[in-house]
């Protein structure tokens, strides 16, 4: 492959991956720490991401630009030039355009950066399974201080301990006052998410590379967080998961699929989870054990979706999209551009402001005075709204595999109701595609070069 790599100082180049590997390392170590006073966003308060990008930063003397890189920055901008260029004409401007592309900017760089940090243990002539360890267990120590000193503090400062509580308020981002136990996530829906993205995914690629102790470590450390969410967590989204999570995980145990799923076995699971799914949505007493009592089962599905706050304020800006859809329905092909997802909240404010039905209105009126930014907490609304439905499913052709699928599954699901371009699972998910099979197979060259390494 083309590509221009700039003149290297050993020494300088040596000094500069070793500050760069340990800027990741402590990346992996912060991900459970999300809600610190200290991040610079207060929607998704994460400082992780900030290191992975220190890290990226601190290799770039070693980093090649190769043409194909080039041409996917170009053909980025040219899918989103058709949907700025739609907005404009159709006299729909998002009124916070440039600071809307600039944060859905500034997330993909993060993100990108994350998936650089766990890409280069992949490269040809390293030992993988020798390098990610390090990243697995600074991850697997962080969230046991994490899950530790989390549970203490809440506890404590329930039991009315002073001084857990004014702690509680100096190191937390949201949720400073600890009304909900969270971990040290900024809100107990974000549990799941972090078990869902991060945690799933990166126990599924230490068991693919045969990392029994690192794979055993995050099992229990799941285990511990799923055991503390069943005592003090307060969260619908979180049993949904865990329910869709073990249906999953039983299904691809039973018909021994992790590794590889087969086209009949993948019609056959789409032939239950589809009725069942519809079973339990209004079935009032099935879906009201499996959420708490949170969410509340109708034959009105608006008035279920609106049954909880936190589901509510959600689905809205979904709604505001899918309204949007209905009046300018070209968007659905060219999609409103990069990062202008903003520019059909707006459109279809009104009418799901219609549809609105819980009382819970801080999130919506916040919408309409400031608008909804580059996140709706859907991925796949997201992707439509920005980039169109064909480019939507020309991703998911893409980006699915079957040797993949239970992590694809997982990701998928946990990017209903999250969507921010910096989160780990996606690009975990990316990593692990590309590069597990050269690690599984591989080629003369690789299995040299994993020898003289070792």
């Amino acid at each position: 492959m083309l590509g221009y790599k700039p003149p290297q100082n050993t020494y300088s180049l040596a000094a500069s991956a070793r500050s760069a590997s340990t800027f990741a390392t402590l990346g992996f170590f912060l991900l459970p720490f999300e809600n610190l006073a200290i991040a610079p966003s207060a929607g998704w308060p994460a400082i992780a991401p900030i290191f992975f990008f220190a890290s990226v930063l601190l290799s770039l003397n070693s980093m090649s630009f190769s043409v194909a890189k080039v041409r996917t920055v170009v053909a980025l901008v040219i899918i989103s030039s058709c949907g700025w260029i739609s907005t404009y004409v159709l006299g729909l401007d998002n009124r916070f355009f440039v600071r809307d592309v600039f944060d859905a900017f500034a997330a993909l760089t993060l993100g990108v950066c994350f998936a650089i940090c766990l890409a280069r243990v992949f490269r040809p002539g390293v030992r993988a399974d020798l390098q990610i360890r390090g990243y697995l267990n600074a991850y697997a120590l962080g969230s046991t201080i994490a899950i530790g000193t989390s549970s203490l503090l809440y506890l404590l400062s329930k039991a009315g301990v002073s001084f857990a509580s004014y702690l509680a308020l100096i190191i937390l981002k949201r949720n400073e006052e600890m009304n909900r136990f969270a971990f040290f996530f900024a809100e107990p829906s974000f549990v799941s998410v972090h078990i869902l993205g991060v945690l799933i995914p990166l126990t599924w690629l230490a068991w693919r590379l045969d990392l029994t102790l690192e794979r055993n470590r995050l099992l229990g450390l799941g285990l511990a967080y799923i055991l503390i969410s069943v005592l003090l967590l307060d969260s619908a989204r979180f049993w949904i998961d865990m329910c869709f999570l073990a249906a999953t995980s039983a299904f691809f145990y039973i018909t021994r699929s992790f590794k590889k799923v087969s086209i009949k076995t993948l019609l056959f699971a789409m032939t239950i989870a589809l009725p069942t799914s519809n079973f339990i949505l209004f079935n009032e007493g099935l879906l009201g054990s499996l959420t708490m009592g949170r969410v509340q089962a109708s034959d009105d599905l608006l008035i279920t979706l609106n049954s909880d706050d936190s589901l509510a304020s959600r689905f809205f800006r979904t709604d505001a999209a899918y309204q949007a859809w209905k009046e300018y329905p070209q968007y659905l092909i060219t999609g409103a551009g990069f990062g202008n997802i903003g520019a059909l909240i707006d459109v279809g404010y009104q009418k799901a402001l219609d549809n609105f039905r819980s009382s819970y209105m801080k999130e919506v009126i916040q919408i309409g005075e400031s608008g909804s930014g580059p996140n709706i907490f859907n991925m796949h609304a997201k992707t439509i709204g920005e980039f169109g439905l064909i480019v939507y499913l020309l991703l998911l052709f893409a980006l699915f595999d079957r040797r993949f699928c239970f992590l694809f599954l997982t990701i998928f699901w946990c990017y209903l109701q999250f969507d921010s371009y910096a989160f780990y699972g996606l690009w975990i998910y990316v990593v692990a595609r590309a590069c597990l099979p050269l690690i599984e197979k591989p080629t003369k060259q690789t299995k040299i070069g994993i020898e003289n390494a070792s």
